[in-house]
C-alpha cells in the first residue's frame, strides 16, 4: 500500500512538473527605464554601474615649480580612470592604486612631489603613502604630462597638458 502510494505521488508530481509553461515572460518595464529607452545603445546606462557624483566647481589645484597655480575644473578620464598609479608603496614590493570614481579619489589630500617618480600622497584622514619609483598617470598615458581641464580667460573649459617635471604639488578638494 505504501509503495503504490508513493508510486502515485511520484507520478502526480511528475505530471505537475511536466504541464508547467516554460517560455520566458516578457520583460516588464519599470516606468523609469522608459526615458532611457529613449536614449541610443551608446547612451544607454550600464546597469552594473555605480553613481559617481561630481561635485560642482573645480575639482583641485596645482601648483607648478615656478610657483604659478592652475584650477583644475574637471579631470580627463583615462579609459575608465581618473587616476592610474604604480609604484613602490612606503619602500615595500609593487603598489597600483586606479580610481574609476570620484568619490573614492576625494579621499586624498594632496600629492607633493619630490620629483616625476617619487611623492607622497596624504590622505584627507592624515596619513602619508610614500611613493618611489612611482608612475602616476592623469588624464593621458604619457609618462612625461598630466591632462585636465581649466577654465580660460572667457570662462572656456579648456584642456591643458602640463610637463610631470613642473608639478610640485596637486591638491584634490
Amino acid at each position: 500500500m505504501r509503495t503504490i502510494f508513493i508510486a502515485l505521488m511520484l507520478a502526480l508530481t511528475l505530471a505537475a512538473c511536466g504541464t508547467k509553461d516554460e517560455t520566458p515572460e516578457s520583460p516588464v518595464t519599470p516606468p523609469d527605464a522608459a526615458a532611457t529607452q529613449d536614449q541610443s545603445p551608446t547612451q544607454a546606462a550600464d546597469p552594473t554601474a555605480v553613481a559617481d557624483p561630481i561635485p560642482e566647481g573645480p575639482v583641485g589645484t596645482m601648483q607648478l615649480a615656478d610657483g604659478s597655480t592652475l584650477v583644475i575644473t574637471e579631470l580627463v578620464k583615462l579609459d575608465k580612470f581618473y587616476l592610474y598609479l604604480s609604484g613602490k608603496l612606503n619602500g615595500r614590493s609593487s603598489t597600483i592604486v586606479s580610481f574609476t570614481r570620484f568619490s573614492d579619489l576625494r579621499g586624498f589630500n594632496a600629492f607633493v612631489f619630490k620629483d616625476q617618480n617619487n611623492f607622497i600622497i596624504t590622505t584627507k584622514r592624515g596619513k602619508e603613502l610614500v611613493f618611489t619609483d612611482a608612475h602616476v598617470y592623469i588624464g593621458n598615458d604619457s609618462p612625461d604630462t598630466y591632462s585636465f581641464y581649466i577654465m580660460d580667460e572667457n570662462l572656456d573649459k579648456k584642456l591643458v597638458t602640463v610637463p610631470k617635471k613642473d608639478v610640485a604639488t596637486i591638491k584634490i578638494n
